[in-house]
């Protein structure tokens, strides 16, 4: 009878201890209670300190091979030469700018404007081929805006915004010093303005030429 009650007794014992161990939880495990004393050689993995604990930086990697330096392309084909700043405009072209003046004149009185071209005429111009678009042309030659300045071949056309105290019919384009094409100018022109007099009078104007 002793002896089957210690027997009853150890049975009983070892499943309470059992079943105790096995319901031990992270709860009731005090915080940094568990040293690596504690923990089992090699039971633990990678997975279990990721995010967490960083190694030391491995050594540099070896610098790679150059690459091939590639082939030298063929040679672009070479531009056309820069124009000139003394060669003459090329038959066909066109330039633009601006002309005026202002001054106090007496009645019927005259002060003239000049203009130079910012390329030289392939001809001298005369004063036949200098115009004010409304006044002095002979043929309404002259079809452009002082917005938007034009010129038949050969010709200045001069095309007033405003003008004060001015004979507007005064308003004429010339060549100072000659009036046929030997003694004209490769260079520029001029325009004359008539005062009404009394006060300053004055007029300007865009103007175009275009080469022959």
């Amino acid at each position: 009878m002793g002896v089957a009650l210690l027997a009853l007794f150890v049975s009983l014992t070892g499943t309470a201890v059992a079943t105790t161990s096995a319901l031990i939880t992270g709860r009731q495990i005090k915080n940094s209670s568990i040293t690596g004393v504690d923990i089992k050689n090699k039971s633990l993995t990678p997975a279990d300190f990721r995010g967490s604990i960083r190694g030391p930086r491995g050594l540099r990697g070896l610098t790679g091979v150059q690459g091939v330096q590639g082939t030298q392309g063929p040679q672009g084909v070479p531009g056309p030469p820069g124009r000139s700043a003394l060669a003459p405009l090329q038959s066909g072209e066109t330039v633009y700018g601006t002309i005026g003046a202002v001054h106090y004149l007496s009645a019927n009185a005259q002060v003239a404007a000049n203009a130079s071209l910012p390329v030289a005429a392939p001809v001298a111009l005369d004063d036949a081929h200098v115009t004010v678009d409304g006044s002095d042309e002979t043929a309404n030659e002259c079809t452009g805006t002082s917005a938007s300045p034009s010129a038949p071949p050969g010709y200045v056309c001069i095309y007033p915004y405003v003008f004060v105290n001015t004979v507007a019919a005064s308003l004429a384009g010339h060549i100072f010093g000659g009036s046929d094409a030997t003694a004209g100018s490769k260079w520029g022109f001029q325009m004359t303005i008539a005062g009404l007099g009394g006060a300053q009078a004055g007029a300007f104007a865009t103007w175009a030429y275009t080469a022959p």
